[in-house]
């Protein structure tokens, strides 16, 4: 195995990166299916429905396992091999076999959602979020690595139930049809109590799976370390996401309300999506990462 260079490093990032955004699409598409669709009258968007972005998510996974896979592939294989000696090699690994899953778990999810299967969409949406944390970190917990395994799939469904969700939220108020006086609040205020539940299971998730990695005993000393600070530079990301969306809820929701227009509470909007992309591009750096010990 040879150690990949600035330019692979780069291109894996990435992978991960969109993998982690399209995860969180997903979670949100079903969300808005089975929490979000009672409450905005029935009409189409030119930026499609949340479905059809499920569906973009869901298909868009399919290709990403298989970079995964071409990445790995290249950082294995040694020079005295042939790409298809390389290739068999690592289609036998724990990890290639978990992002196999993940192409035909994705691609029978979009099916699904092509022929507005909720219930199986719904299921490979959580099954699909529970990948990372069987190709990761997860999985060298011991004791307790099935904890880990369902801690960490439950933080990938807290971001999507939150994040994911308010993406989709967004550009249902910015680019949807003109909605009736009254609908865009009341569609904010149903996710208000969704953003609350996700961004609770981010952090409950978070805390406890950080406690299984590390061991506090080593105090101070764990800020030297690279790991330590990438999720540090995470939580405090994650920390503002958090303060834009009370300052929405206690602030831009009420005044959304009082006016109908939706330009003040989009504008934070965007802020927090921006900053819940950065926390995305901080995980896709950190699970490559060693943790301390």
């Amino acid at each position: 195995m040879i150690e990949p260079g600035p330019l692979l490093s780069l291109i894996g990032t990435l992978v991960r990166f969109t993998t982690f955004t399209a995860m969180a699409v997903l979670v949100g598409a079903a969300t808005w299916r089975w929490a979000m669709r009672g409450a905005e009258p029935a009409s189409d968007s030119p930026w499609g429905t949340p479905r059809r972005w499920g569906m973009l998510a869901a298909a868009l996974l399919v290709p990403l396992a298989a970079a995964r896979f071409g990445v790995l592939l290249v950082e294995f294989r040694d020079p005295m091999e042939t790409w298809g000696e390389a290739a068999a090699i690592v289609a036998t690994l724990p990890t290639a076999r978990v992002w196999m899953w993940q192409a035909v778990i994705a691609g029978v999810t979009a099916l699904a959602l092509v022929a507005r299967v909720w219930s199986v969409a719904t299921l490979g949406a959580l099954a699909l979020s529970f990948i990372p944390a069987l190709s990761g970190h997860a999985m060298a917990v011991s004791p307790g690595r099935n904890w880990a395994v369902a801690l960490d799939g439950a933080h990938v469904i807290g971001a999507g139930l939150w994040i994911g969700t308010l993406a989709l939220l967004s550009v249902r108020l910015r680019h949807g049809p003109v909605l009736p006086a009254g609908s865009g609040p009341g569609l904010v205020r149903r996710f208000s109590p969704l953003a609350l539940a996700g961004a609770g299971v981010v952090v409950a998730t978070g805390v406890i799976g950080t406690l299984l990695h590390l061991d506090l005993a080593g105090g101070v000393a764990l800020l030297g370390n690279d790991w330590v600070r990438v999720l540090l530079a995470k939580t405090a990301v994650v920390g503002g996401v958090a303060l834009l969306g009370f300052l929405n809820w206690r602030r831009a929701t009420p005044d959304y309300e009082a006016s109908d227009e939706p330009t003040g509470i989009l504008r934070t909007m965007r802020i927090e999506l921006a900053l819940g992309g950065l926390a995305f591009l901080l995980a896709a750096v950190l699970v490559v990462m060693s943790p301390p010990g």
